[in-house]
């Protein structure tokens, strides 16, 4: 065998180590957020409703009174909360230092493409915005009041998520 073809060789053993050491980190992170996630969810204790302070009347003011509470809620975390956010922290701290190789490891596909393209345009505005916009004008028309909630607790989720 000449040089080029002993070098070629050792450079592709190389590269599939490498690609090996990945996988396996990839591997190992969503091991380690399933585990976090497990522990977070396990953590949970179910909790009776908890009073709404929205009127389900006046959609701008139930907006309003809902982002009031998602920016204050930092504030109001509780010593047994930590069950939960330590696990979830822990499990999005790994994520974020693993996601250059984890993204790596997958490979370019245009079907792997085209299927999350497609997953993307089911969550776009004017499909989720729409859906919601439906099921509480059907709601309201054929006066079915949990159709008619859910659609405008769906709007209202929307547009605090936006």
């Amino acid at each position: 065998m000449g040089r080029k073809a002993e070098s070629y060789i050792l450079m592709r053993i190389r590269n599939i180590r490498f690609a090996t050491v990945t996988r396996i980190r990839a591997h190992i992170s969503s091991a380690l957020l399933f585990v976090a996630m497990g522990a977070a969810a396990l953590a949970q204790s179910a909790l009776p409703d908890a009073p709404s302070e929205t009127q389900h009347r006046n959609i701008i003011r139930d907006i309003a009174v809902d982002q009031k509470t998602i920016w204050t809620a930092p504030a109001h975390i509780q010593k047994s909360d930590l069950k939960w956010i330590v696990p979830l922290g822990a499990g999005t701290a790994v994520l974020i230092a693993t996601d250059r190789q984890s993204s790596g490891a997958l490979g370019s596909s245009e079907t792997r493409q085209d299927i999350s393209d497609g997953i993307s345009h089911l969550g776009a505005a004017y499909s989720t915005f729409g859906a919601s916009g439906i099921m509480w004008a059907v709601g309201r028309w054929n006066h079915k009041e949990r159709l008619q909630r859910t659609g405008y607790e769906s709007l209202e989720a929307l547009s605090d998520s936006s």
